[in-house]
């Protein structure tokens, strides 16, 4: 990536990918916040990898690199600096960024090369979901999705605060597209713990306004040899699925 770069020209690894790296997990899908040109720098990066780009959004001023084994996004750096751009994200473990330009990309994880200008690290430690700012969820209404796939496939703790701003935020959803939230739920359900994030929607009552039909099924009786109403029963059966299909 550094390779890349024009002259004067910044770029930031940010978000997910950092926060799987300190996991010892790999990301196949890479985001750079970046202080100059993005098509440029996109283009350059399609090239020497082989993969194709396009304007991904122009409002944002994002450019996507499509891989044969992933996709990289180049964004415009919000904000004046990079402190400033991880301020304007959804949760501090996702505030996190480190330098393109690094020389050691071995190390490029190692906890010195990290910024980290919200305690994402500390709390990535103890396993807490923090938002960036009291106003991330009415900011953006999809981080309610997010907060429970997050918390569900990471095994992270919320506090009842976070819980309480997520259900004020619930509503506003109605406002969201649908692909939006489309796209959350799908990577909430193919994730490793779907139902605990199910369970955190319903909690919130995130998922009575984007999925009120299985809302709905809960105190529905079915026969004598079922055990469970039908909601808890949909989700024991979404539980077993993976092994089911293992199968």
């Amino acid at each position: 990536m550094a390779a890349c770069l024009a002259a004067g020209e910044e770029a930031w690894l940010v978000g997910g990918a950092v926060r799987d790296g300190l996991l010892g997990a790999q990301s196949k899908d890479l985001d750079y916040a970046v202080r100059g040109d993005t098509c440029r720098l996109a283009t350059a990066v399609a090239d020497a990898l082989g993969g194709r780009c396009f304007t991904y959004s122009e409002t944002f001023s994002t450019q996507r690199v499509v891989l044969a084994d992933g996709e990289i996004d180049f964004a415009s750096l919000r904000g004046p600096s990079i402190e400033a751009d991880l301020a304007a994200r959804d949760f501090t473990v996702d505030a996190l960024a480190v330098s393109a330009r690094a020389e050691n990309l071995g190390g490029l994880f190692e906890t010195g090369r990290v910024i980290d200008p919200l305690g994402g690290l500390r709390h990535l430690r103890e396993r807490r979901l923090v938002p960036c700012a009291p106003t991330a969820f009415s900011a953006d209404p999809v981080r309610t999705l997010r907060l429970a796939r997050l918390a569900a496939a990471l095994d992270l703790d919320v506090a009842e605060q976070v819980l309480a701003a997520s259900t004020r935020a619930a509503a506003s959803l109605a406002n969201v597209s649908g692909e939006r939230i489309a796209q959350e739920l799908a990577i909430l359900l193919g994730g490793p713990a779907p139902v605990r994030g199910l369970r955190l929607l319903d909690r919130t009552g995130v998922l009575s306004a984007v999925l009120p039909e299985v809302a709905a099924l809960r105190g529905v009786e079915q026969n004598p040899f079922h055990h469970l109403d039908v909601y808890e029963h949909t989700l024991e059966a979404l539980e077993r699925l993976p092994q089911v299909v293992a199968q």
